[in-house]
C-alpha cells in the first residue's frame, strides 16, 4: 500500500470513530535501506493522526540477522 493510500485510510477511519492507528513498517523498505522513506511515511501518518495515537509496528521476527544491527 502506498502512503498516500495509508494517509487516506488514516483520515478515513479517524473521521469514522477510530482512537488510534496501527502502521506496520515496510519491510521493503528496511531491507533496502531506505529508512528516510519510512521516516517520512511516520511523520505523514502522525500528522493524519493529529492528537490520536499512532503505533508503528516493526515486524523484527522477519529481519535478517544484519538488518537487527
Amino acid at each position: 500500500m502506498t502512503t498516500a493510500a495509508k494517509e487516506f485510510e488514516t483520515k478515513d477511519v479517524l473521521a469514522n470513530g477510530a482512537g488510534e492507528i496501527d502502521m506496520v513498517v515496510n519491510l521493503g523498505w528496511v531491507e533496502d535501506g531506505k529508512f528516510d522513506r519510512i521516516e517520512d511515511e511516520i511523520r505523514t501518518l502522525k500528522a493524519a493522526c493529529k492528537e490520536k495515537i499512532l503505533k508503528v509496528i516493526i515486524e523484527t521476527c522477519l529481519l535478517t540477522e544484519a538488518e537487527h544491527s
